[in-house]
């Protein structure tokens, strides 16, 4: 094995230390074996993923190699060496490929696309990346039918050719190009055809590049400010580089190891980081930290931790990274923080190895990794197995960590250092100042910092379970889930539903009432409560103590308050479970609110929320407070409404709520032994405060807006948003015939933006309380032309309204035809049936039943069945006519421009 230099001699020694001290020479990881690979006839290469959980779909992608501008690529007859294209020259390739082809002439493929529903990544059908151009489609829906891919698969290998085409024309140098299916196929018969059209395109002669990468050390220190004048939020981001893993190590374990250690260093540092501010008093509205590793993209390997906040406290920020970086750099970290955050990392790679949902766009970005830059097509089953396997105690891998922090964070040769502010940012010369200042200085803040890091186990003990008598007074089975449903004789109930997990289960502790039951309580303020029941000290532990325990016991939990419920749920190890009831009852007895961390929060959030003005959150709760004026359950945040009073209002209504926890349901899913719950739940059940069942609440009326309603705002990014609400009674036949409204919306806007530079959105939700009713909201977002096809113009929301209006109006007058419906059915099927193989689907969908009566599961097939194209029209049709509120979002215009132009 040849010597690397740098950091890599740290992971060299860390994989020696592990399991791999007899091998001469690194391992290559297994491949993933849903995923076939090779090369077509026309020296194209394939990559093709059978992915039968996500059903009746798949993700398609084109990838075009670009090599160097230049570059000794390859080397022609004469002995010259010829230029790639260019990535500008490549993109108006594809973008008129787009317009046009050989087989898909005017309309061309992008207007093909659109017929059927087909959008690209969040932005576009192309984007480049590195020295590569990429095809993105997305989300195909393959109920529609094998003549939608195979005119697909003729597309692609059309632009295929003419990109050849191109490159030998221009005497260029072609240097690869691949495609990429992920979905719900046939690897055999996709691989066929695609040999098939192959043989129709000349040999391309792929030829990979020589890679250019050069690892170039800093000499010091780069501080780099930009202002923004009129920035509400400042961002101050510290980022490393490292030399990439050598190419001829990135199908090894290597890779593996460099992830794994980056992902600690990031868990570390973030919180440190926030425990620094917290203990300093420093509200941020976040801590971000981002490895980029060497799958995922061609240059260094970057580490970034970016902090944001209000311009005005960026002079302190500053030093606190600083202080924090510097401390972990000279001192390292102690083996329980480390262990814990070793551990942390494992979890969240068995429960990717675990997924019971492999999302297509996950696949296609693995391989095309595999293809740009050498990466692994291991899985992440793969991955995690030889996490388990390294037999590496944690005393060893604190000593190796160490190692690796401190040799990449000690100095600042190979540092960035950014700030983002407004008009009063400080100079790149006083932003370096403040930095090194403060590196290494004492700071009071330190030892408050790296404690309560880590879970100290002993604290486990600090959650009991009283001997309480309690029985089973009925068992019977659950009729939505085909599980058993236990009822106590202290009233509560429980769920379960036994489902082979692989040692994990899934809970959901439900309490009937939600915020609208809470007193006082002004419009708006119901959506932080979910935020603040997580706040609370649990048995004389403050949350963050007890995060960090539930962490270090595997336990996963989501605390969610809605207008009508309060319910605790989550994921853990089976082997946690009976501490997880102690948990449950020490959260529902034995907990506090914090004010100190409410104050604390409550500035941390409003920054937070300020950061997010202008986008899509922001511009609903803007469309909500019009849309039902006064309002008191919205769910969504609004900072005008998060005061210094709310605390006591939520604190009376969990305590009101703890103390009836038998008004709901414990629902149970996964890998759990009946006999043992049977015998030892009684007694756990039984430590539950439970009181008298209270009917709910009425709630105060509200009167939704009538009829239609335009406002036009001025902000930095166009867009469109028509929302619309009708009263619907929520049964399982409404449900899905709204399913079905919702995907014929979707699609016929997709369609409708065609020609410009847009991206849609349909969203909807069906609320059970106050009033049953059915709301969606079609949206539309501003994109660069350069990602879509030649033509295409600058998008218009005005002229978008006038499009939005004509197809409800159609719509609701001619709806849709039988076989259109019955496409939309089988992939309603298929949306369904994926739903259900995920178990967490019963964690969501049993408390419904008994929070509000509603059952939108059983028969779920034969419902669908009974959906008729009268009843998707009558939808659409009611939520045109109901409230409807317009929300266009255009620049502010500017003296001298042209009237119309931003419409």
């Amino acid at each position: 094995m040849k010597k690397i230099s740098g950091l890599f001699a740290v992971l060299l020694s860390f994989l020696l230390s592990a399991s791999l001290s007899g091998a001469q020479e690194l391992p290559a990881i297994p491949e993933d074996s849903r995923i076939s690979y090779g090369l077509l006839p026309d020296g194209v290469e394939y990559y093709i993923v059978s992915n039968s959980t996500c059903k009746g779909f798949a993700d398609l992608s084109l990838v075009w190699r670009l090599g160097e501008p230049g570059g000794e690529d390859s080397l022609s007859v004469s002995g010259a060496a010829p230029a790639s294209l260019s990535v500008p020259e490549a993109l108006d390739l594809a973008r008129g490929y787009l317009a046009g082809t050989d087989l898909f002439p005017a309309p061309g493929p992008e207007q093909f696309l659109r017929r059927n529903g087909i959008q690209g990544s969040s932005c576009g059908y192309v984007e480049t990346r590195d020295n590569a151009l990429i095809f993105n489609f997305s989300r195909i829906d393959l109920s529609k039918g094998s003549s939608l891919t195979d005119s697909l698969y003729l597309m692609v290998f059309d632009m295929v050719r003419g990109y050849s085409r191109a490159v030998r024309e221009a005497g260029a140098s072609d240097c690869g190009q691949a495609i990429m299916i992920s979905g719900d196929i046939d690897k055999d018969a996709v691989l066929g055809k695609f040999r098939m059209l192959s043989l129709f395109v000349p040999e391309t002669g792929a030829r990979k590049p020589v890679s250019p990468y050069v690892w170039y050390p800093g000499d010091s220190l780069r501080c780099v400010s930009s202002a923004v004048p009129g920035a509400r939020v400042a961002s101050v981001t510290a980022e490393y580089a490292l030399e990439r893993v050598p190419e001829k190590y990135m199908k090894t374990v290597l890779p593996v190891v460099s992830d794994q250690m980056g992902e600690e260093l990031g868990m570390i540092l973030s919180n440190r980081l926030e425990r620094h501010f917290r203990a300093a008093g420093i509200p941020v509205a976040g801590v971000d930290y981002r490895f980029t590793g060497s799958a995922l993209w061609d240059g260094d390997e970057t580490y970034s931790l970016t902090v944001r906040t209000v311009p005005e406290n960026v002079r302190q920020v500053i030093p606190a990274v600083s202080s924090v970086l510097s401390q972990l750099a000279a001192s390292g970290v102690p083996v329980p923080e480390y262990a814990q955050a070793r551990k942390t990392v494992g979890r969240q790679l068995k429960l990717q190895a675990g997924a019971y949902v492999l999302d297509n766009s996950s696949y296609i970005e693995r391989c095309r990794s595999s293809f740009l830059y050498g990466a692994s097509l291991a899985s992440p089953a793969e991955r995690y197995s030889f996490f388990e396997s390294s037999g590496l105690a944690d005393s060893s891998g604190q000593r190796f960590f160490n190692r690796f922090a401190s040799s990449l964070i000690d100095s600042t040769k190979n540092m960035t250092l950014v700030c983002i502010s407004d008009s009063s940012v400080p100079s790149p010369a006083e932003t370096g100042s403040l930095f090194m200042d403060a590196w290494g200085r004492e700071d009071a803040h330190d030892t408050v910092c790296t404690s309560g890091l880590y879970a100290d186990l002993a604290d486990t003990l600090r959650f009991r379970v009283d001997p309480v008598k309690c029985r089973i007074r009925r068992t019977r089975t659950e009729s939505m889930s085909g599980g058993l449903l236990w009822e106590f004789s202290n009233g509560m109930k429980v769920v379960y539903k036994k489902v082979p997990s692989d040692g994990e289960f899934w809970y959901s502790l439900l309490v009937r009432g939600g915020f609208s039951s809470a007193r006082g309580l002004e419009p708006g303020q119901g959506a932080f409560f979910s935020d603040i029941l997580g706040l609370y000290d649990v048995c004389g532990m403050d949350a963050g103590d007890f995060g960090n325990l539930l962490s270090a016991m595997g336990i996963d939990m989501d605390r969610k308050v809605n207008a009508t419920d309060m319910r605790i749920s989550g994921r853990a190890p089976s082997d946690s479970f009976w501490f997880l009831m102690k948990v449950l009852i020490g959260m529902t007895k034995y907990s506090s609110a914090d004010s100190a961390a409410f104050s604390y929060y409550m500035e941390c959030e409003k920054q937070r929320l300020y950061a997010g003005s202008g986008l899509a959150e922001d511009r609903l709760v803007a469309i909500d407070s019009i849309m039902c004026p006064g309002y008191s359950y919205s769910t969504l945040k609004s900072a005008d409404v998060l005061t210094g009073d709310l605390l006591d209002i939520a604190d009376s209504y969990f305590r009101s709520q703890f103390s009836r926890v038998n008004d709901g349901v414990l629902v149970l899913v996964g890998d759990l032994d009946e006999y043992e719950l049977r015998k030892k739940l009684p007694e756990y059940i039984g430590n539950f405060v439970t009181g008298k069942r209270v009917l709910p609440r009425g709630y105060q009326k509200t009167q939704t807006v009538s009829g239609e309603s335009t406002y036009t705002v001025n902000g930095k990014r166009r867009s469109l948003d028509v929302a619309m609400t009708a009263p619907l009674q929520l049964s399982i036949l409404n449900y899905m015939a709204a399913e079905i409204a919702v995907m014929t919306l979707r699609d016929t806007m997709v369609t409708a933006v065609s020609g410009m530079g847009a991206s849609v959105n349909v969203s909807s939700l069906f609320y059970a309380a106050p009033a049953e009713k059915l709301s969606v909201v079609i949206s539309a977002e501003d994109c660069d032309t350069l990602n879509f096809a030649s033509g295409n113009s600058t998008f218009r929301p005005v002229r978008a309204l006038f499009t939005v209006r004509s197809i409800l109006d159609g719509l609701s007058a001619e709806g849709i035809t039988q076989s259109r419906l019955d496409m939309y059915k089988a992939s309603l099927k298929n949306i369904m049936a994926t739903e259900q193989s995920d178990p967490a689907y019963w964690t969501e969908i049993l408390p419904l039943r008994f929070s509000s009566g509603k059952d939108i599961h059983t028969d779920w097939s034969a419902r669908i069945d009974e959906v008729t194209a009268d009843m998707v029209r009558d939808i659409i049709s009611s939520l045109d006519n109901g409230g409807k509120v317009e929300y266009i979002v255009r620049p502010a215009r500017r003296s001298g421009s042209v009237p119309g132009n931003d419409r």
